[in-house]
């Protein structure tokens, strides 16, 4: 899916959102089984699921009538986004303080698994430097985005338009990969 509103950006960034989305992508499930997961009163989650289904990211996939009641089961249509270039463009500042925050909550959390020597804790940081090309490196993004998110569209490894002359000369690039287990509890 191609983020390219802000408001768009910010529903799916919510943190509180962000734990539906992940517990919707699993499998079905109604808001009554997402309270208990989230330890969250129904009422407090409504509102949250109404937005995410009206902006077409939640869908309802079953109904059942229990009683006079009816419940819907909820599953995430997508977990991969794709940011526009004109949102980065625009937003830019927005974009880059909410992935310092998804950074710096990991970087936390290994760090705290560090000192404990907590080797159990799920958490992950390398850093690696390659020479390649500009379309070397941008094969290598492509290649890492398709290892995580198999459906994901891949990168334009095309030559940028502003034919740069540096584009077949080798440089250094840094990888950085951060990894860390989400807390299912919260």
């Amino acid at each position: 899916m191609d983020i390219n509103e802000l408001a768009l950006y910010k529903l799916i960034c919510d943190p509180k959102r962000q734990k539906i989305l992940h517990h919707a992508n699993k499998q079905p499930i109604t808001v009554k089984k997402l309270a208990e997961k989230l330890n969250e009163k129904q009422s407090r989650l409504y509102y949250h699921v109404k937005k995410l289904e009206e902006a077409g990211i939640l869908e309802v996939v079953d109904t059942k009538v229990i009683g006079n009641l009816t419940e819907k089961y909820y599953k995430a249509k997508q977990t991969a986004y794709t940011l526009s270039d004109q949102l980065q463009k625009e937003h830019s500042d927005e974009i880059i303080n909410h992935t310092r925050h998804i950074i710096e909550t990991g970087l936390k959390k290994i760090h705290l698994n560090m000192k404990k020597d907590d080797q159990d804790e799920s958490g992950l940081i390398s850093t690696a430097y390659k020479n390649q090309t500009e379309k070397q490196w941008r094969e290598t993004c492509d290649n890492l985005i398709k290892c995580l998110r198999p459906a994901q569209e891949p990168i334009d490894s095309s030559p940028s338009s502003n034919k740069n002359p540096d584009q077949n000369k080798q440089h250094t690039y840094a990888y950085v990969v951060i990894s860390y287990r989400i807390d299912e509890d919260a």
